[in-house]
């Protein structure tokens, strides 16, 4: 009866399983200017005050278009490379890919023009239906609400519009429900482990004859395995939404743009069910292919699920090498050095380690470059390369050995004094760094 309950016990722990819980502060949103006129821009800035994660982030932006000019996705400005953003400029509604997950103390700005005849008065510029994602829970805000004053000059006879403030409403986002495996996968886990407990029961406590009956049940876990292996293939085949057989952030992309009904949703659907598989015709979906984290519906945890399955999960390669024909002598000061590398799957370099200290990298388009500080002995220095960091805050190792020679200070003649009566002169030679051998002086 003891091992019994050992069994019994063993069984119930593997269960339970910890759950996260995303715990985030709200968002707030603030404006450079307070008080606007004809043609000024504002700057709004939304923060995320936390140390939690964010892989994907959903909202939708209000602002009177009495007041302001329409904007694009280029009015969104990024502060930093690990974000990207998708905007839909016929709804308002964006959505935000964290690559690294980690929040900047910065999320994102957002620029905004007055019109040349504004309507005038208070206006409200503000965020609604914000939902953010670690990839295992979401977390819903508060709508985030900015006042702004717009005043302009009338002209002779001219009744100026007044306005009032708009308000910034939270709608309930719709949920597209979709058929999901995972309540399979778990019974068949239950049902293996069930089988295996009956097993190692058999094992241990019958007869050798007794042992001829585990026969079946080690055919059934070989069945229920390769099932399991079957389902588990066909959610991790989820997350490519693409159909290009990588999982990476074009398929991060492709739901986000779903979400905020970039296209519209019914050509996303007409598009992406064009590939079926045999579920699929047993239990039709709208749009299946985008719950990538088969939890039956489509939201923006799918998104964040993704984004962190490709930050963490992809196998990223580097290759590093130094640019051609840069000299090996340096002067004292600064030192410059120039590399070239690709990255594979394609991500930007954005730190790069250097006799273990991290150093911000910058990119003309072709070549990576570092500005150090040389030592102030000269002699021959080297500079190991041994990882870099890109702009999802990956890390990758790497391998780079460069030798430069700072050079010594060139000597110089200082005070130099000549005496007509005695014909004679006099210098002192600065050699600071012992660079002098030996030299004529030509009078």
């Amino acid at each position: 009866m003891k091992q019994i309950k050992y069994f019994v016990f063993l069984f119930l722990a593997i269960l339970v399983l910890p759950t996260s819980v995303l715990a985030l502060e709200e968002v707030s949103i603030k404006t450079d200017k307070t008080d606007l006129e004809v043609g000024d821009e504002v700057t709004v800035t939304a923060k995320v005050n936390s140390e939690a994660k964010i892989y994907a982030l959903t909202a939708t932006l209000s602002y009177d278009n009495a007041v302001f000019e329409r904007i694009d996705e280029s009015s969104f400005i990024k502060t930093d490379e690990s974000i990207s953003i998708v905007y839909n400029d016929e709804t308002n509604k964006f959505g935000i890919i964290n690559k690294s997950g980690q929040i900047p103390n910065e999320l994102f700005k957002i620029k905004l023009k007055v019109k040349k005849q504004p309507n005038v008065g208070d206006t409200n510029i503000g965020l609604a239906n914000i939902e953010a994602s670690d990839g295992k829970k979401t977390q819903k805000f508060t709508k985030a609400i900015a006042q702004v004053l717009v005043t302009r000059d009338a002209k002779v006879g001219e009744v100026v519009p007044t306005n009032k403030p708009n308000e910034v409403k939270d709608e309930e986002n719709i949920i597209i429900k979709t058929f999901s495996t995972k309540p399979i996968s778990i019974v068949i886990t239950i049902a293996i482990l069930l089988l295996m407990v009956f097993v190692m029961y058999v094992l241990l406590f019958k007869t050798r004859r007794s042992k001829k009956i585990i026969i079946i049940p080690m055919i059934l876990i070989a069945i229920l395995l390769v099932i399991l292996t079957f389902i588990a293939t066909k959610d991790y085949k989820k997350k490519d939404v693409n159909n290009d057989k990588t999982i990476n952030y074009e398929d991060s992309k492709d739901i986000i743009e779903y979400l905020i009904d970039i296209e519209g949703k019914e050509n996303k659907e007409n598009k992406e069910n064009k590939v079926n598989s045999s579920l699929d015709k047993i239990y039709p979906k709208p749009m299946v292919n985008y719950d990538a984290n088969n939890d039956g519906k489509v939201d923006v945890k799918d998104v964040a699920d993704t984004v962190k399955h490709t930050t963490e999960k992809t196998n990223y390669k580097v290759k590093i090498t130094e640019k051609n024909n840069q000299s090996k002598y340096v002067k004292k000061g600064k030192l410059t050095l120039t590399f070239k590398a690709s990255v594979t799957p394609t991500e930007k370099i954005k730190e790069i380690k250097i006799n273990n200290k991290y150093y911000k990298v910058s990119y003309n388009g072709s070549y990576y470059s570092v500005t150090l500080n040389t030592p102030k002995t000269p002699g021959v220095y080297t500079y190991k390369v041994t990882k870099v960091k890109l702009s999802n805050k990956r890390e990758v190792k790497v391998k780079l050995t460069i030798k430069k020679e700072v050079l010594k200070d060139i000597p110089y003649v200082d005070m130099f004094n000549v005496d007509d009566e005695k014909n004679t002169f006099n210098f002192q030679l600065e050699d600071k760094d012992n660079a002098f051998i030996s030299g004529t002086v030509l009078v």
